[in-house]
């Protein structure tokens, strides 16, 4: 996953496999503890 993303490859091969792939998956979302910890951050879209 990681050298799929780092590489911009990670949506061509996962759909070219048949499997469904989103923009938003390559972000891990913001853990709610650090959100409500600091308020200047918004959540990753599509989490």
């Amino acid at each position: 996953w990681f050298d799929l993303v780092r590489t911009g490859r990670f949506v061509p091969v996962m759909t070219a496999k048949g499997y469904p792939a989103e923009p938003f998956q390559l972000l891990y979302p913001i853990p709610q503890r650090e959100m409500d910890l600091n308020k200047n951050l918004t959540q990753n879209s599509g989490y």
